[in-house]
């Protein structure tokens, strides 16, 4: 019985790989909008092979070197190396560094655990690391509503929460724009929360805004 199937979950495999990589891409794409370097790492913090960041950018704040992420300030490099260690670990959690480039433009790297669904589409990565021009304006947050969802699960009123949140506004406000219980939207929140890694709405705020 399994020899007569064999063949189907092969050309099943190969079908789900194809779906998986195209997906990948297009997550790529889609954070690959803010205009910055998206680069992979694996559950020791180690940047997985083929990425780059900032070789064509002689003032970026960050290079690669060795499988590791090099603050070019030496000073900071302590900061990129706790935001790396706390999203590449189990249970990761969001990570960020403020960063200074040599032309003395200012750039958060954010470091986020890959979670759920999203693990499935960056099989290999256990966090990814954005950096993030610190003046470049946060694109609409209502177009990339899908993508937020699909890239940490969320569900859509936990996407809606975690959007109005960052719009600024409050729980009561939130249910009351939703039409929900003031409690349902608290537990959409804590779901949210959980799901992206991040720890305080604050950063979950600054996950939404930026991505």
């Amino acid at each position: 019985m399994l020899n007569s199937v064999l063949p189907d979950l092969h050309a099943a495999a190969r079908i789900a790989q194809g779906i998986l990589e195209a997906e990948a891409r297009g997550m790529t794409w889609l954070l690959g909008r803010r205009g910055g370097p998206i680069i992979e790492l694996d559950y020791r913090g180690r940047v997985l092979p083929g990425q780059a960041a900032g070789e064509d950018n002689p003032a970026c704040p960050i290079r690669i070197l060795r499988q590791r992420l090099v603050a070019t300030d030496r000073t900071a490099q302590l900061l990129v190396d706790r935001a790396v260690a706390g999203a590449a670990s189990r249970p990761g959690r969001l990570g960020l560094a403020a960063l200074t480039g040599a032309d003395g433009r200012r750039y958060l790297l954010q470091v986020h655990p890959v979670p759920g669904r999203a693990r499935d589409i960056f099989s290999s990565a256990a966090a990814l690391a954005l950096l993030i021009e610190r003046a470049r304006a946060p694109a609409a947050l209502r177009s990339d509503l899908s993508g937020l969802r699909y890239a940490y699960g969320l569900t859509e009123q936990e996407a809606n929460v975690a959007t109005l949140l960052a719009d600024g506004l409050d729980i009561n406000a939130i249910a009351a724009r939703l039409g929900i219980r003031p409690n349902t939207a608290r537990s959409y929140l804590k779901d949210a929360l959980q799901k992206t890694g991040a720890t305080r709405q604050a950063e979950l705020v600054a996950l939404v805004a930026r991505i």
